[in-house]
Parts: structure tokens; sequence; C-alpha cells
């Protein structure tokens, strides 16, 4: 857009404001006609008509769309309170007023409220989650705005920050110990102790990630989010991520747990199964040879680190890299992929993975090319012991399993697409993994043209 565009731009938003707080104006002085039943109640407890209400709706979708970068801090419900809650401290005082004077004093006092609560939104704020990973692990996994650290370590964080103070934190201590402390008096200090204990569990790491201006909402799920794409990365470095993630996990996406069912037929009862529904905290490798492979895979680290940062700090759109965009969403339908119950959704995921490392085109050949040249598979000739070739492979995986699916005329859905899942997630995490390594030892600002 043109500096004369973008300014034509910036005028029409205002003028549609302005012309919705008009609404607003008439609307409140037409408001004692109105049945009561038709008056939700605003913020600050005044009653409004519906027409009043849906009008500060629309200023608030109208205002948002006039601030650069706004929806990565804000979400919807975010947005409308902030809003509501501007035209409630800000209502007209007199009613002699013409509507179009009235309007433009009007939007001068939200708009500068609104100003005042998206200033209030800058600065950084740490999520903290517990988790685990590595058994025995003792030393620090980062990835970008992503910390996992063994929880004695966390707890020695905080109390240096004044966080938690030295009894509630002995208290701590003492309970990870296996030791029940005495009952306390209720306060401040009882309270982040019991806090801290909540959010840890039984987990022995604590997974910290810092986000950027935005809300506190908005900040819970893109933390959220990154912590599960800092396991998937960190999954990455199993032959078998699906098999390795079972073994991370954060507690806030549930404890592990048994599964017991049965089946029956007739009236008896034919099969028993008892088992875990994910494996225990953990995985088998031990804490030394996690630490030298974690070193050793800079390449993996850095771009994925750079992709989950650019997310993490509430930079805009505009100012991100292609190619951060580009590793992030491949990370986040991997997580998907990996994670998946059923083998058909897994292999449509692996499928986008693919597609997303390929430029995004949706073309088969796109995801051919950029196979061939990551991982060196011909494009012609068989590739696998059953004879298949590329084409065939990318076609199963990519155009049924994930492109017919998508478009719902996947006449073979109720197939066994187990063999299928296991390739796909074998191509998607190898690409993957290759991809990063060019995005590593290449200054480009997006990923090569397949098409």
């Amino acid at each position: 857009m043109t500096d004369h565009g973008a300014k034509e731009h910036v005028h029409a938003g205002i003028a549609r404001e302005i012309e919705l707080c008009s609404q607003v104006i008439v609307g409140l002085q037409a408001n004692v006609s109105l049945p009561h039943d038709k008056l939700p109640t605003l913020i600050n407890g005044r009653l409004v008509s519906e027409r009043v209400a849906t009008a500060i709706r629309e200023f608030g979708i109208a205002w948002e769309q006039r601030q650069i970068g706004l929806a990565e801090a804000l979400n919807g419900k975010d947005r409308d309170a902030l809003v509501r809650a501007a035209f409630g401290n800000a209502w007209p005082e007199r009613s002699d007023v013409a509507v179009e004077a009235a309007a433009k004093a009007l939007h001068q006092r939200v708009t500068t409220a609104l100003e005042q609560d998206i200033e209030a939104l800058a600065g950084a704020r740490t999520f903290h989650f517990g988790a685990w990973l590595v058994r025995d692990q003792q030393n620090l996994i980062e990835l970008g705005p992503v910390r996992i650290i063994p929880r004695e370590d966390w707890l020695a964080e905080l109390e240096h920050l004044n966080t938690i103070d030295a009894v509630a934190a002995r208290r701590v201590r003492r309970s990870w110990q296996g030791k029940r402390p005495r009952k306390r008096k209720a306060g401040r200090s009882e309270e982040v102790e019991w806090t801290v204990l909540k959010t840890v569990g039984e987990c022995p790491d604590v997974c910290t990630v810092t986000v950027a201006n935005m809300s506190g909402t908005v900040g819970e799920q893109k933390a959220l989010l990154s912590a599960r794409l800092a396991l998937c990365a960190h999954s990455l470095l199993w032959e078998r991520p699906s098999t390795a993630i079972e073994g991370f996990g954060l507690l806030v996406d549930g404890k592990h747990w048994n599964a017991t069912f049965l089946a029956t037929r007739d009236s008896d009862i034919v099969m028993t199964y008892h088992g875990r529904s994910r494996r225990m905290p953990g995985t088998t490798w031990t804490s030394d040879r996690m630490d030298q492979i974690w070193q050793e895979a800079d390449w993996l680290r850095q771009p994925a680190g750079k992709a989950l940062t650019a997310f993490a700090s509430g930079r805009l759109p505009h100012e991100r890299d292609a190619i951060d965009r580009a590793v992030f969403l491949a990370l986040w339908w991997m997580h998907e992929a990996i994670v998946s119950d059923t083998a058909l959704m897994a292999t449509a995921k692996f499928g986008a993975v693919l597609d997303t490392l390929a430029g995004g085109s949706g073309k088969d050949h796109s995801i051919m090319n950029m196979l061939s040249e990551r991982l060196g598979i011909p494009v012609h000739g068989p590739v696998t012991q059953r004879g298949k070739t590329l084409k065939q492979i990318v076609r199963q995986i990519y155009g049924r399993g994930r492109s017919t699916t998508l478009h719902g005329s996947n006449d073979q859905f109720g197939s066994d697409w187990s063999d299928t899942r296991g390739l796909a997630e074998k191509l998607a995490r190898d690409a993957l993994l290759a991809t990063l390594g060019w995005v590593h030892d290449n200054d480009a600002d997006r990923l090569p043209d397949y098409a």
C-alpha cells in the first residue's frame, strides 16, 4: 500500500469509527423507549440497547483494523472487553450537544483510553508449566523463548527473584522429598507455595516460555503452543518422533494414566486390554547422551528457536521472514501429526508438513522435487523394497491421504493407513531436519521454489 493509500485507509477508518460513535449517541438517547429485556449490561453497569451494544462491537472491529498487528496481541474477547470498558467510562455527560460534536468527543475519549490499554500490553511475561523430558536430565534445554530445566534449579531462580520467599521454598523442597510440611497460616506466602506445588505436581522439570507485547489470554495460548512445538522439535532427534514424544509432556496436557477396556461377543468377554495411554515420564536415553546430542544439534536449535521467538515476541507479521513462517508452520503440522491418534489423520498432517516445506503450492511435483533435493531420493525408479516410486508414494500420502481426506472424497478412509503413516512420518521428519539444516547454513529469507 502506498503512503497516500495508507492515509486514505486511516481517514476512512476514523470516519467509520465516528459514524459508529454517532449511532451510540443516538441509541443512548432512544434507550428510554426500549423494552427492558433488550437491554444488555455494560461493564460499568449501565444498561444499553442491543443497537448500542452492536455499534460498540462494530467500533471495536473497525478500530482493530486500523491498528497494525493488534490481531497478534489481542483476541476477539479481549478486544471487545477493552472497547466496552472504554465506552463505559466515556459516556457523554450532556445530552443537549449536537450528535456530530458529541460523537467526535466520544471518539476522542474512547480512542485515548484504548491507546493507553494497548501501551499497557508492552513488555514480557513468562509462563511456567510442569514438564518432563529426559529422565535424570540435569542441564538446561533451550529453544528460542522456551526453557526446560530441573525443578530444583527453577525453584532456586524463583527464590533469587523473590517470587517465592525462603520459608515457602523450603517447604516446597520438603514436599518434593516426600515429606509432609505442617499446615500453615493462610496468606500470600502460603498461596505462592500452593501454586508452585500445583504447577509442578510430580514433574521433574519445569518448562518456561517468555512472550511479549500481548494480552494474558493470547500470551497463554502462544506460550502453550511454543512449549508443545519445542517438545516436537526435540522429538525430531529420534528416528520416530511419534514414539519419542510419548515420553515427553506438559502437566497442563494431562498426566500419564492407565487405559483399560474390554470387548464382548454375545455374553462372553473375548478381549481385555490393560496398558498405559502414554509412556511414563522420561526417555530411555541417559542425560549425558542427551546433553551431547542436543549441544551438537545447533543446526536444529537455531532455526527452530528463531521461528518460535518470532511467534512469541509479538513481532508484527510483516517483520517476520517468510522462512520463519514456513519453519513454524512445518513444526506445528509435525506436532499435530505425531500426537494424532488415528493413522489417516496423521498421514494427512504429515502431508501438510511436506507441502509446507515444498513452498505450499499444493502440487505433487513440488513435493517430489523438494524430497529429491533434500533427501537425494530419485524422482524416477523404485525407492522402496516393494518397488514403489516417489511419485506413487507422494500421491498416496499427499494426494489421497491429505487432499482427498481434506475435501471429503477419500473412498479409502476405512482402510488401514498404518504403513502409509509410518512412511509419511519418516519422509516428513527427514525432510524437516534437512530443511532446518539448510536454513541454518544459508542466509535466506525464504525457502527455495520447487514448483
